[in-house]
């Protein structure tokens, strides 16, 4: 009898822990668009995938893509950025308003295209996030997220440069 009660408690305690851990996946549209002067906007959006490990702590991962195209004198010109992260984030409300603040650690990748020529650099990103989720039922909510990206690179004389981007996104998403 022991033995039966026991496994009773840890199958309890296994089934507690498992109601309380989420899986959630997202989609986002927004936009790219660096801080210096003069840039343009690119369009796209991004795909995440999230696990709560608490209410107030979840992590995950997330991959976007964001573009531009132009056509001048029958030359197309493009540009696209293809950021790709881990990141964890801490939520501050366990309503169904739930603001959060949040990190990313990943790779920004960007390609511009004239013509036919193309070149591609790969950059290290570190971005901190802001955003807000608002539950519209138990499995489908709306997501509002603003982040500041630095991407990191080696300049020619091997010291470490950065460049910025601020990328506000909205978007949906649903719990299973």
């Amino acid at each position: 009898m022991k033995k039966i009660y026991s496994i009773l408690v840890v199958a309890i305690m296994l089934l507690s822990f498992q109601s309380m851990a989420q899986v959630a996946a997202g989609i986002n549209l927004g936009i790219n668009k660096s801080t210096q002067d003069n840039s343009e906007a690119l369009f796209g959006g991004e795909l995440n995938f999230k696990y709560s490990f608490s209410d107030n702590v979840r992590a995950g991962a997330n991959l976007g893509f964001y573009q531009k195209s132009d056509k001048a004198s029958g030359i197309t010109v493009s540009s696209n950025v293809l950021p790709f992260s881990v990141f964890g984030e801490y939520l501050f409300l366990e309503d169904d308003f739930k603001p959060y603040a949040g990190i990313h650690l990943g790779a920004l990748q960007t390609t511009s295209k004239l013509g036919n020529f193309s070149a591609s650099e790969t950059y290290f990103s570190l971005t901190p996030t802001v955003g807000a989720d608002y539950m519209v039922s138990d499995q489908l909510g709306i997501n509002f997220n603003i982040k500041y990206g630095v991407a990191f690179y080696k300049n020619i004389v091997d010291e470490t440069e950065s460049f910025s981007t601020i990328s506000p996104n909205l978007g949906v998403f649903f719990m299973f």
